[in-house]
């Protein structure tokens, strides 16, 4: 009876110190971001064939360099005037498009005239990250600037399809509050290091939100600072191979892949492929996701070759393609 007298009170005992060394760990967190996480508002401009109408947007946006280059989400500031930031200290400043993805949700924007003293985010590994992992996330929901919120890593690799929103990558699922506002914002590491950009959440459910990889950031973010912009294009469409249509394609069991769908006219595929062939490794990697496709393909240098193995005709092929390129949409 002593012994079981005696657990009650060291486990809570221990519960009260893993708490507490918790909360000094979110707090030293948010003081090495806080200041590298800024609000954004602008008036967003209607489509003017539907009006034009003018309504205020808010979201959040990361500091990347001392001179005011910020990491944002592209449906923050397209087609938007009057853009302006909030730094830390609730002083705001002017800022410009640089330039946005024509295909991910990312843009970057700068300060004009950026204050002195800003302090970049250290950008973390989001191949690293597993399911269970705790984050938190940082942002400017509802306009409320430096809210920060807890949660963890729920999935890694987390592919949404869409026609709203092509997603040539994958996305980190988590349970951290997510609401309007935060896009653009930071999902961060304990390390104080960014591992992900917040851009949206499940519509009618709760807990589940999805936040950009800051690998593909990182991949990303040099095709939009480069005079030429371009990023690689295929112009064929794709779905995942499911049971039923293999059944109705009559594909063998031992084949898997992505199932060429439609290709587009000026494809430089045109003349080697075509609907109902899939494509399952992309320069001898395996193609499960669509993504795994578009990843590769997107960011191929411009005027270079991507290798397809392909099941075309009940027969393994290999296919050479060389991709073309598609300049991105830029404002500077």
């Amino acid at each position: 009876m002593k012994k079981v007298g005696w657990l009650l009170p060291l486990t809570l005992l221990s519960f009260t110190v893993k708490a507490q060394d918790y909360q000094n760990i979110y707090k030293t967190t948010y003081q090495k971001v806080a200041e590298s996480v800024i609000g954004i508002k602008a008036i967003q401009v209607g489509n003017p064939l539907r009006g034009g109408t003018y309504s205020p947007v808010t979201g959040t946006g990361v500091i990347l360099n001392d001179q005011g280059l910020i990491v944002t989400n592209k449906h923050v500031v397209e087609r938007t005037r009057d853009l302006k930031v909030i730094l830390y200290n609730n002083e705001e400043y002017p800022a410009r498009l640089i330039s946005a993805s024509r295909d991910i949700d990312l843009a970057v924007i700068q300060i004009s005239n950026p204050p002195p003293n800003l302090k970049p985010i250290i950008l973390g590994d989001s191949e690293k990250l597993e399911p269970g992992e705790i984050v938190l996330a940082l942002g400017n929901p509802a306009g409320l600037n430096k809210t920060l919120t807890q949660g963890i890593v729920s999935a890694v690799g987390r592919y949404i399809p869409g026609e709203d929103r092509p997603t040539p990558h994958t996305f980190i699922q988590t349970d951290a509050a997510i609401n309007p506002g935060n896009s653009g914002g930071a999902l961060v590491n304990l390390e104080g290091k960014l591992v992900g950009i917040p851009t949206l959440m499940l519509a009618g459910w709760q807990n589940i939100s999805f936040a950009i990889p800051v690998n593909v950031l990182k991949t990303v973010l040099p095709q939009l600072l480069s005079p030429s912009n371009q990023t690689g294009w295929l112009g064929i469409s794709t779905q995942e191979l499911t049971s039923d249509l293999r059944s109705a394609a009559n594909i063998p069991k031992n084949i898997n892949g992505l199932v060429v769908t439609s290709i587009h006219p000026l494809s430089p595929a045109k003349n080697k492929l075509e609907s109902l062939d899939v494509v399952t490794k992309v320069n001898n990697t395996v193609t499960v996701l669509k993504s795994d496709l578009e990843w590769a393909v997107r960011n191929a240098p411009p005027g270079t070759e991507v290798a397809l193995s392909v099941f075309k005709s009940k027969t393994k092929t290999s296919i050479d393609v060389f991709v073309k390129t598609i300049a991105e949409p830029t404002q500077k």
